[in-house]
């Protein structure tokens, strides 16, 4: 179930399909086929992505592992994970997380609009009510120690208040572009996000 406060920026819902064991089996393998990034927070706090080779499944960092592209190997995805009540005419994206508990991604904003869909866990998502840049050409992530970032020589400050909202299994959020969010999972997580095309 999803649990709010009110998020104008975003959109959100609850789509059980998504959790049918056959799209389970296919997003299995395509994981099995995909490239991936460990993220993780090092010693010193900062936000660290590290690529993973293919086929290597131990490690010993917490953090959250990220299979990219995993539409490239099993392009119906792109279809069975998109929630019913979504708009969006084209998926051009699809990435999984894989979060061990008691970790989370730092506050930062991408380039795309995505919808998230939580297949597995829940995950802690606090998000922006409006977007840091109207045209963003790349992802920002902000210093865990200071209220401020440069963004291409910009100063943009970072939200002082975040609404929360946590995902369960079948529930999905939308994050536009430029919005500021970050997130959590006590219990671990795998969930998925949908990305739309850069303009979108």
């Amino acid at each position: 179930m999803v649990r709010h406060n009110s998020t104008p920026a975003s959109q959100r819902g609850n789509d059980p399909r998504v959790l049918k064991s056959n799209v389970d089996r296919l997003v299995m393998r395509a994981l099995r086929a995909s490239h991936s990034k460990l993220m993780f927070a090092d010693s010193q706090g900062h936000h660290r992505e590290v690529m993973v080779p293919r086929g290597l499944e131990a490690t010993v960092l917490k953090g959250t592992r990220c299979y990219m592209n995993l539409e490239a190997t099993v392009p119906e995805l792109c279809a069975l994970l998109r929630p019913d009540q979504i708009s969006v005419q084209r998926i051009e994206r699809v990435n999984a997380y894989v979060s061990t508990p008691k970790c989370g991604a730092p506050l930062h904003f991408d380039v795309r609009t995505v919808w998230i869909v939580q297949l597995f866990g829940s995950k802690t998502w606090m998000v922006g009510d409006a977007p840091a840049v109207e045209a963003p050409h790349r992802n920002c992530v902000a210093p865990a120690d200071s209220d401020r970032v440069d963004y291409d020589g910009r100063p943009l400050r970072t939200p002082r208040k975040l609404e929360t909202v946590v995902l369960s299994p079948g529930d999905w959020l939308m994050v536009p572009r430029a919005v500021w969010h970050r997130t959590y999972t006590t219990v671990g997580s795998v969930s998925v996000t949908l990305a739309a095309p850069e303009s979108g």
